[in-house]
């Protein structure tokens, strides 16, 4: 054997008993989120004050109302409007502003999906972009993702039908621009600090793609070997986070940056890998579904090794959400004969964080 062979082969064997050493070391405590006996909680994201956002349930469907957790203080946010649901946050800043949605229904028209900011319960009506479904039905239009950043500046995606494309607009109201048309169909997945995007396109066929920018400058984000890319989350420092198939339909997640890429794996095979979130220090969270035995578990890649955690109930339905001290919320979609979401609080100690 060959001396570059044998230096080598001790230079793995040096890097492997850390490796194990620093998997055994990571600890992940999961704790549900209950309240008052309910535990039928979507929580969707969380500040680095790790005041927790999201939506109190009476049914899959039948939103009660939206909250907000501090420590082990609850608080119910109240309706913006006396007609219709209530209010549906899916992110917070850290000085406390919460961006969500809520329906209003306006007669004959038909209803109102309204995005609304909120602080302390107050409402800013500037924020409040309306989009009036084209029927009756309250179904013809769906919000899907939603964001805000440090300047109030937000990004959110309207479904208009399940035919149509999806409405994507981003900015600080009144001056709300429009994601660029990539494919059939375009949504945007995350907004930073700098005003930055990521547009992700679609069509019928199942291939999607990625773009990062803002105004008319963008850059598709395509991994070495991909055949489809996916997720798309972006952090303050310019950073993006997702995944892709090769050719062989293997599964990968990785981080873009400037041009250079940096990929990772699950510690077993994978049939799907969702990337949901990246923080500013480049933690990035999201879920797999094993190969072998289809279980999905949550995954923390810390830039240099990956951590698993948890069980969860399906491989599409699940969201992590993680702030820049490590925190993480999960929401699980579970479909049982009593359909209904499950939520935690996930946190993490040892190497691996």
């Amino acid at each position: 054997m060959t001396s570059s062979r044998l230096a080598f082969l001790a230079a793995v064997a040096a890097i492997l008993p850390g490796l194990a050493a620093q998997a055994q070391t990571t600890k992940f405590a999961i704790k549900p989120i209950v309240i008052a006996g309910d535990d039928n909680v979507q929580a969707t994201a969380l500040n680095d004050a790790g005041v927790i956002v999201g939506s109190l349930y009476a049914g899959i469907t039948d939103t009660e109302s939206g909250f907000s957790i501090a420590g082990n203080t609850f608080t119910m946010l109240p309706a913006p409007n006396t007609s219709g649901n209530g209010f549906n946050p899916r992110a917070i800043d850290a000085a406390g502003n919460i961006f969500g949605w809520g329906h209003t229904t306006i007669g004959s028209a038909g209803a109102a999906l309204t995005y609304y900011l909120s602080n302390n319960g107050t409402y800013n009506t500037n924020y409040q972009s309306i989009v009036v479904a084209p029927g009756s039905f309250e179904a013809h239009i769906i919000p899907v993702a939603m964001g805000l950043n440090a300047k109030g500046e937000v990004f959110f995606n309207t479904i208009y039908s399940l035919s149509g494309p999806v409405g994507s607009n981003y900015g600080k109201p009144p001056n709300y621009r429009s994601a660029p048309p990539v494919d059939r169909f375009t949504e945007i997945e995350s907004l930073n600090l700098s005003g930055e995007i990521v547009v992700e396109g679609f069509s019928f066929n199942g291939v999607t793609s990625l773009f990062v920018g803002s105004g008319q400058a963008f850059t598709q984000v395509l991994p070495a070997g991909s055949i489809n890319t996916r997720g798309g989350l972006l952090n303050d420092g310019g950073s993006v986070a997702g995944s892709y198939t090769d050719a062989s339909r293997a599964l990968h997640g990785f981080v873009y940056r400037a041009g250079e890429y940096k990929t990772f794996d699950m510690p077993e095979a994978a049939s799907a890998i969702f990337v949901t979130a990246i923080n500013n220090s480049g933690r990035v969270v999201g879920t797999y579904t094993a190969r072998s035995n289809g279980k999905q578990h949550g995954f923390l890649y810390n830039e240099s090794t990956v951590s698993t955690f948890g069980a969860f109930a399906g491989p599409d339905t699940v969201k992590l959400a993680i702030n820049n001290k490590g925190a993480i919320v999960v929401a699980d979609q579970i479909y049982t004969q009593t359909p209904k979401y499950l939520s935690y609080r996930v946190s993490c100690s040892g190497a691996g964080c």
